[in-house]
């Protein structure tokens, strides 16, 4: 069957239902959607049966499949009607609205059982795209993971196979990466030089799904996977529509028909410059100065370092630091829990005592400083093998049992990644006990004179685990009530802060998913920019809502902070540091730690661009980098490459990074860094699309000499360790910059 609209024809099987075809009426001769050999269903179902074991059923197992058209104004709908569906035998009523005046069409879902089984997840509907489109240049794909990530000519190997436990909560790597939590959004899209496929999930209640792609034998699939865990048997609905449609452009394009539906659906959200919820110490960009309270690297020996034990002790180099730079500070404090870095919920007192670290919040605020720090999440640490800490008579005593998460057969859930050092077990937000240690931890940091906390960190972008717990007073296998119950505890964790009657706030591990993002004033990132598949696609949504600080983003050595730090000004961060020993900043990169016996670096140069970045950051750059939207780059010309050889690897980097804002009032200026000891010149060219004379300032708010020429051609010059700030103070005309 096929159904034609202005924007697209759309194909599918008239036996099974199964997506078949998409093609864009800008382009009828590009397929967007892979052959298949007549296997693929439209969707599939994972359940739990009753003894507890993941079982699938598909549509393509359905005794009977009924595909009806019908016609309503300025509207073409699809019903299709599964009886009998495999094992399961379920029923399913799929619909699909094409309105003709839109370019998606929109896919809803009904699914109706009566066994004992457990719905785990639906995933609708299957979308199987090529890897490449014969006779066109190459392809995208973008994912809305971790900060954003761009698959240039995507290839198999680069994703997980399209394997069943892929789409099931059962694996120690599973516990985070799912929306809303390290998936911040939920859409996906795959494009060529020609067309693309957007697949997005309009769902503006945050319910739980995987969004990601994996290598299915026909081709690339644009994977989603409606997590419901419905445990009762009847009939029950989605309760949203996935979008799919093509589109011409690229990610930013698909970016933006998301943030439209998103921005729209939500209603009104305050963007930064409106919040009455961030408080102006933080809106004040501090610099954020991380200090290692035990030991020098995760895994490994956790000694107290006594540059930071008693607290007292590092406000000498604080204060040289602060003078250095010329900013405010805040001191973000790490493994500083008592029995060992990182034991949660054992932690207090703190190692070097909790009337130190006192002292030392009380002595910061004088100052016109807050302490900040890094936590555990709900993960519970039951040891740690560098200290000798056994804390397995805790964990029974204070009801870790009746805490953690558990797999489909009872079993709790280990995690796997820090067993080496510090054997621990994700925990279960919807289990009172999880929220009620949270909520006692959070207040004891609170006590402690702490103001800028990040206690859901390993809740990695503000993921509730997943648990299929029958004694935690929620449904017996991952669903909405994990969205449910981490507003509970954010609830209670504002209430805390707002007791206390100062300006705390709250961070996350990873850029916080769009469902939560209004509980969070900034989040920790860790952006790569050499080899990795990184893009902004979150500062691109939402850097108008939430700041970010990238104290552990990665830059290729000897460099790395000198590059960190200017890719952090133009992309818009807080600028952040970490603390070593003698209280010299650390200046080599790490994962995300260096040992202190890394090399020293060039100590001025660091200092200098700091103080320069946030100089400029703090005065006119505010509106833009702090308040800013972020726009499409912009092409700047003449960035000469800088070679040098690193661990025996020859690494090029350009000797200036930019990016382009616009202001919340409509004016756009262009960042520009140079990380380098050399003076670097570049141009731009066809800027008469910008309206308004241009200023051009350098490392403060006082304007410096450019060559900025009426004819749309500007030089400019950016002298070594220099930040820059291009200003047009007209309003855009119509239309976006990006064209």
């Amino acid at each position: 069957m096929e159904v034609a609209t202005p924007a697209y024809t759309l194909g599918l099987d008239d036996a099974t239902g199964a997506l078949l075809s998409l093609r864009s009426a800008r382009a009828p001769d590009h397929e967007l959607i892979a052959p298949t050999d007549g296997s693929r269903p439209l969707f599939t179902i994972h359940y739990l049966d009753e003894q507890r074991r993941f079982r699938l059923a598909s549509s393509g197992q359905a005794a009977r499949c009924e595909i009806g058209r019908s016609e309503h104004e300025g509207e073409t709908r699809l019903h299709l009607r599964y009886d009998g569906i495999g094992d399961l035998g379920a029923a399913a009523h799929v619909t699909i609205r094409c309105p003709h005046g839109d370019g998606l069409s929109y896919w809803s879902l009904t699914l109706e059982h009566r066994s004992p089984a457990v719905v785990a997840n639906v995933q609708f509907p299957i979308v199987i795209v090529p890897y490449r489109y014969e006779g066109y240049g190459p392809t995208n794909l973008i994912v809305p993971f971790n900060l954003g990530a761009l698959y240039r000519n995507p290839r198999p190997e680069q994703f997980e196979p399209d394997y069943p436990d892929v789409w099931q909560f059962v694996a120690d790597v599973a516990h985070f990466t799912h929306y809303p939590g390290a998936t911040f959004a939920q859409f996906l899209a795959h494009y060529d030089e020609r067309q693309g496929i957007y697949v997005g999930c309009h769902d503006p209640h945050g319910h739980i799904k995987m969004v990601k792609p994996v290598h299915n034998d026909e081709g690339l699939r644009l994977g989603l996977a409606h997590v419901v865990g419905w445990s009762e048997p009847g009939e029950r609905s989605l309760g949203y529509e996935v979008a799919i449609g093509p589109f011409s452009g690229d990610w930013y394009d698909a970016a933006d028909i998301y943030r439209d539906w998103h921005l729209s659906a939500r209603g009104p959200e305050p963007k930064l410059c409106e919040r009455d919820d961030v408080p102006r110490w933080l809106l004040g960009s501090p610099l954020h100065v991380v200090m290692r309270i035990q030991g020098e690297v995760d895994a490994g020996p956790a000694r107290p370092n006594r540059e930071f034990q008693p607290y007292e002790r590092a406000l000498p180099a604080l204060d040289r630091l602060s003078e250095a730079v010329d900013a405010p500070l805040v001191p973000v404090i790490m493994a500083w829990e008592r029995p060992g870095p990182w034991v949660y919920p054992d932690s207090f007192p703190v190692a070097g005592g909790d009337d130190s670290l006192r002292a030392f919040t009380s002595a910061a605020r004088a100052r016109g400083w807050h302490v900040g720090t890094y936590c555990n999440g709900t993960s519970w640490a039951v040891g740690h093998k560098w200290t000798g800490y056994d804390g397995r008579e805790f964990f029974e005593r204070e009801g870790g049992e009746d805490s953690v998460c558990r797999l489909p057969d009872g079993a709790a859930w280990r995690q796997g990644w820090d067993g080496g050092w510090r054997p621990s077990f994700p925990c279960c937000v919807g289990a009172g006990r999880t929220r009620d240690l949270a909520a006692g931890y959070v207040e004891h940091l609170v006590d402690l004179g702490l103001d800028w906390i990040q206690f859901l960190d390993q809740n990695c972008g503000a993921a509730a685990f997943p648990c299929y717990s029958d004694a935690h007073g929620h449904p017996s296998a991952p669903g909405e009530w994990m969205t449910d119950s981490m507003e509970q505890l954010l609830a209670r964790l504002e209430g805390i802060a707002e007791r206390s009657g100062r300006d705390v706030v709250f961070s996350s591990e990873m850029p916080p998913n769009d469902h939560f993002r209004g509980h969070f004033a900034i989040c920790d990132i860790r952006p790569h920019p050499v080899d990795s598949t990184d893009v902004p696609l979150y500062k691109y949504l939402y850097h108008e809502y939430i700041l970010t600080q990238a104290a552990f983003s990665l830059a290729p050595n000897p460099y790395w902070m000198q590059i960190k730090t200017a890719n952090s000004f133009v992309m818009g961060d807080i600028l952040a540091a970490i603390m070593g020993p003698g209280g010299r900043l650390m200046n080599w990169e790490g994962y995300p730690w260096a040992p202190w016996s890394s090399p020293e670096g060039d100590q001025p140069a660091v200092l200098t661009l700091l103080r320069r970045a946030i100089a400029l950051r703090r005065g006119k750059g505010r509106d833009y980098l702090v308040f800013g939207r972020l726009l499409r780059p912009y092409p700047v010309v003449g960035i000469e490459r800088v070679e040098w050889l690193c661990d025996r690897r020859l690494v090029s980097y350009p000797a200036v990074v930019h990016a382009l804002w616009r202001a919340p009032d409509g004016r756009v200026g262009l960042a520009l860094a140079n990380w380098t000891g050399s003076e670097r010149a570049v141009h731009l060219e066809d800027c008469a699309r910008f309206e308004g004379p241009a200023t051009y300032c350098l490392n403060t708010d006082e304007p410096v000499a450019a060559d900025l020429r009426e004819s749309g051609h500007i030089a400019l010059v950016l002298p070594p360790l220099s930040v820059g700030l291009l200003e047009w103070t007209g309003s855009r005309r119509a239309g976006d910059i990006a064209s």
